[in-house]
């Protein structure tokens, strides 16, 4: 049986315009349903992804001191940097063009997605085998000491691991299989923590526990996500699609590396200017504001392959622009509400010591809310091809966070921090809009 959500619009009658109106939003309702529906099942594996994490933080906190969760944050950082880079943004080629094949060419279908893992497999080994070269390099770039280097060398190995199972999660996602993508979300999140629990606090193998519960947790779910893209997986490669789809992503990949720039430089920057210590609280900090991820990041998991389903619908645009609406509404009261309980989660998640960060929780939350009404105005950029407009738009905010990181950060630690990054997603926002009205515009309530 199928498990995907979309529904069927009624076909439009003649009408007046006030009955044209009530049918507009009965099939606004009708495809919000389908939408919620799988936010509801993407929230869940969020949900239960940020609650462990929140039952770890705890653990970390008073197992490490605030340098070595500033050490385990810097790295992690690291990792989703080259982990984007060498991904190549291949998912997001995968996304636009699967669409287009009719539904019942499976061949193609297969080809585009077996393509698509035979090259990050072959990335994956290449980058195995070239990062033992640069492993200490890096450590005393990051850190001004090899001393980290072994820690580093492991968190490497997880980088082609990772490009893996995002691609086994970005696949079920494509598909429209919530609940397979629940399973492998899930999944790695249980073994990822249970893991780290027993290697940090039962063996005590202090920072490389973190890491060898990710590199475990990562190869279990991979053997998993390929199980259950065997259907469709093929022994095939296609040139055309890998063309296809590296014309599409390609232009996309500055793009990405400005997003990790705007969301991780500032601890870079802490870690330069002041200490790790002051990367542990900028961390903790960060934790606290994740958890309106809970409802932004579920709705990132539903939102492309849904805003690409419904667009040949009628009233399309009207549908986007009250999406947006709703939730810039949604978000901006739930940033409300944990910004009033935030002192209680800090006491909750950490000792005394790490209260330093309390005061830029609501700055973090803003920025949270932000980043998931640019996501949405994205849409414009993806239906016009013009992907290169993603990495002019970020670049131009990544040009304000930097500034903000060399004129605030240096001077106020996480204050400044938290405030570029601030800075440089309202410009991100901004500019998104700019950019929309001119390449597919849609008469956003904004």
């Amino acid at each position: 049986m199928s498990e995907s959500f979309e529904p069927e619009l009624p076909l439009r009658p003649e009408a007046s315009p006030e009955q044209d109106e009530k049918f507009f939003f009965s099939g606004f309702l009708r495809h919000m349903g389908g939408l919620s529906r799988e936010v509801i099942i993407y929230g869940l594996g969020g949900m239960a992804g940020q609650l462990m994490a929140f039952f770890i933080v705890p653990v970390l906190t008073r197992t490490f001191s605030i340098g070595e969760y500033g050490t385990v944050d810097l790295i992690n950082s690291t990792v989703n940097f080259f982990a984007l880079l060498l991904g190549l943004n291949l998912v997001a080629g995968m996304y636009r063009y699967y669409y287009e094949i009719p539904a019942g060419n499976t061949r193609e279908q297969g080809k585009l997605i077996s393509t698509t893992l035979l090259v990050f497999l072959v990335i994956a080994l290449a980058f195995t085998i070239l990062s033992n070269l640069f492993a200490g390099t890096l450590s005393t770039l990051i850190f001004k000491t090899k001393e980290n280097e072994s820690v580093l060398r492991l968190a490497l190995f997880i980088i082609p691991l990772h490009l893996v199972h995002k691609y086994f999660i970005g696949l079920q996602r494509i598909m429209r299989k919530p609940t397979r993508y629940l399973v492998l979300s899930l999944g790695y999140t249980v073994l990822y923590y249970g893991l780290t629990i027993l290697f940090v606090v039962v063996l005590k193998t202090g920072i490389k526990g973190v890491f060898t519960g990710q590199l475990i947790g990562y190869a279990v779910m991979n053997l998993v996500g390929l199980w259950m893209g065997r259907s469709i997986l093929i022994p095939a490669f296609s040139t055309e699609w890998l063309k296809k789809t590296l014309v599409y992503a390609l232009p996309l990949i500055p793009g990405s590396l400005i997003s990790w720039f705007l969301g991780n430089a500032n601890r870079f920057f802490l870690n330069s200017y002041a200490s790790v210590e002051e990367v542990g609280l900028y961390s903790l900090a960060s934790k606290v504001s994740v958890i309106i991820m809970l409802l932004i990041s579920a709705f990132q998991m539903a939102w492309p392959p849904f805003s690409l389903s419904i667009l040949h619908k009628p009233d399309v645009k009207k549908i986007y622009a009250l999406v947006l609406s709703y939730f810039m509404l949604a978000t901006v009261m739930l940033a409300g509400i944990l910004t009033l309980f935030s002192p209680e989660l800090f006491v909750i998640l950490a000792p005394p010591t790490y209260l330093a960060g309390l005061p830029i929780v609501t700055i973090l939350l803003l920025r949270q809310v932000i980043s998931g009404g640019t996501n949405i105005l994205g849409i414009s950029v993806i239906v016009s091809k013009k992907t290169i407009y993603t990495s002019y738009a970020l670049a131009i905010a990544a040009v304000v966070n930097l500034a903000g990181n060399l004129l605030l950060t240096s001077r106020y630690g996480v204050y400044g921090a938290a405030t570029s990054e601030l800075l440089g997603f309202v410009v991100s926002f901004i500019t998104y809009y700019l950019f929309a009205k001119q390449l597919y515009e849609v008469p956003w309530n904004i």
